[in-house]
């Protein structure tokens, strides 16, 4: 019996959130019943799935760079893409197109109904957009006419994705796809051994200058402007007198500079750290006694995943999916988006409560190692791979 192939696409492959789940679920598909290829936007495909490749492992999958498809609108480049995602489907014939992000999804989606009837083939077509774009990124108009765009071109999949029931709510609220269309899958985090953290957390508390007396908060992710780390750095001000609080970014993006030049506007020095990219992120959270996101937007967020299973209380905002990953009052503080006094008044209030902490601790941690419906932990790749396999199969 031959395999069935399935086509991703997605828009840039980097070490965000949507990259690192739609390389995962590649990685996790490709075994008997099924074979992969990535077609990825920008002239370095081939480059980033191989770093992305590096770090988790892959196979030898086929790599289509989609050199002209940009997160930018771009019409006559976005057309050029067209025909590109177009081309490499006649190349390469899946019989599964699996969409990812939004600009990827939406000439993912059109290229597919286009080359569906061309072809005479029958080939499902999914999209996880990993998050919506209807707040937090754009100014209110410009969110609509998206939340337009993809009402349109959700009659162009058979099945939608979400990463959390929120997700799935928020969208169909906004008239994107039917009931039926939707499932929910979380984005898949393997959760590493925690042998020998207790040392590694002392030697990166040391090297950052905290002592073991001292609380540690901080935020892991990409440095962008969706995070809402202009609050983590304004609340870190409200509590700059907290001398026995400091704050660490740990991570690299487009906004770093902008951040640090806000931290010493503020006369923050040393009270907010940057640590650049760290590519064993969960050591670093062993070094924490606090996490915060304080994100403007997140369908799920693997980093919450992560820093409850490495046992911290968690303080974020109450955004999309977030309120279904950290359980408020019982995993972490939620607070609403923008409040920055609120956000400095709950990391305050566990920065001076350590059996508090302990307590979020312990329950997000077994929260996000217990199992789901699959029999593996709700948040796992195994978990993931099960529910994609078994969207797969439907179609």
């Amino acid at each position: 019996m031959s395999r069935r192939r399935i086509l991703h696409v997605i828009t840039r492959l980097d070490n965000g959130g949507s990259a690192v789940s739609t390389f995962l679920g590649a990685k996790i598909s490709d075994d008997v019943r099924f074979e992969v290829a990535l077609a990825v936007g920008g002239e370095a495909a081939r480059s980033a799935a191989t770093a992305l490749g590096r770090r988790f492992g892959s196979g030898s999958w086929p790599v289509f760079p989609v050199t002209q498809m940009r997160r930018s609108l771009n019409p006559l480049r976005d057309c050029a893409a067209f025909f590109q995602l177009l081309g490499i489907m006649f190349r390469y014939k899946p019989d599964i197109v699996h969409t990812h992000t939004s600009k990827a999804g939406v000439l993912g989606r059109c290229a597919a109904f286009a080359y569906r009837i061309l072809s005479r083939r029958r080939v499902g077509v999914v999209h996880t957009a990993h998050g919506h774009v209807f707040y937090g990124y754009f100014p209110p108009l410009k969110s609509r006419f998206y939340a337009q765009v993809e009402g349109f071109c959700a009659h162009l999949a058979d099945r939608l994705v979400a990463l959390s029931e929120s997700e799935k709510r928020e969208s169909l609220e906004r008239g994107v796809g039917r009931a039926a269309q939707w499932v929910v899958i979380h984005s898949g985090v393997d959760i590493p051994d925690f042998t020998g953290a207790s040392d590694r957390r002392r030697e990166l508390r040391s090297a950052l200058g905290i002592g073991d007396g001292e609380v540690l908060a901080g935020f892991a992710g990409r440095l962008t402007a969706i995070k809402g780390l202009d609050a983590l750095i304004r609340a870190a001000a409200i509590l700059k007198d907290r001398t026995e609080l400091s704050f660490v970014l740990i991570g690299e993006g487009e906004e770093r500079v902008r951040l640090e030049k806000l931290r010493d506007s503020l006369g923050l020095g040393k009270k907010v750290l940057f640590s650049g990219f760290q590519d064993k992120v969960f050591e670093w959270l062993c070094a924490l006694d606090i996490f915060v996101h304080p994100s403007l937007n997140e369908g799920m967020g693997r980093s919450l995943v992560e820093a409850q299973a490495a046992g911290l209380p968690v303080v974020a905002t109450t955004v999309c999916g977030i309120p279904d990953v950290v359980h408020d009052g019982k995993a972490g503080l939620l607070v609403p988006v923008y409040d920055t006094n609120a956000l400095s008044g709950a990391i305050g209030r566990l920065a001076g409560d350590a059996a508090l902490r302990l307590s979020l601790g312990a329950y997000g941690k077994a929260w996000v190692s217990g199992s789901d419906e699959t029999g593996y932990p709700r948040f796992s790749t195994r978990s993931m791979a099960l529910k994609l396999e078994a969207l797969y199969g439907s179609l």
